[in-house]
């Protein structure tokens, strides 16, 4: 196997990756996937990522399309850019700073490179929203996971101290 050379990322590049199956994760997932790089930060060599799926795989419960999601269909003037082949949806509550190496961007099989293509600048306004869509979800999440009301007995210690 021939060592890959990676090209200098830059935002808004649709590139193949193998994304990890959990957030947080130092393991490479097992498939590759296109993601849409957000934002690039050279200076610690990582990329802020977007999870994206073809189509295809998007089942009747999710077919929905959401505030947080994006979708590029390749057959229109704008989504040929992307170099995609399939209808694909960009998952934004699934965003998360990748290192730049070949440990995680690896191209399609039978392609030589990682890029696939770009977002056409009449999408820009639309993956904006769908960024901040997504930040209110996962702050909304966050608080619910992390804001619990306190526990009765710390509710009854509070009321007993003088002030």
């Amino acid at each position: 196997m021939s060592k890959i050379i990676l090209p200098t990322p830059y935002d808004g590049w649709i590139v193949s990756c193998k994304f990890p199956q959990e957030p947080r994760n130092d393991i490479p997932g097992p498939k590759i996937r296109s993601v849409l790089i957000l934002e690039t930060f050279q200076n610690v060599n990582k990329v802020l990522c977007v999870y994206g799926t073809s189509r295809s795989s998007i089942n009747s419960m999710s077919d929905k399309l959401e505030a947080y999601h994006f979708e590029i269909d390749p057959s229109t003037v704008e989504g040929r850019v992307s170099g995609l082949s399939n209808i694909t949806r960009f998952d934004f509550r699934r965003t998360m700073p990748i290192e730049y190496t070949s440990k995680w961007f690896v191209p399609f099989p039978g392609l030589i490179s990682i890029k696939l293509g770009v977002i056409h600048k009449d999408h820009e306004e639309s993956i904006l929203k769908a960024f901040e869509e997504a930040e209110k979800y996962l702050n909304r999440i966050s608080n619910m996971k992390f804001n619990q009301p306190p526990k009765k007995e710390t509710i009854i210690v509070r009321k007993k101290k003088k002030i």
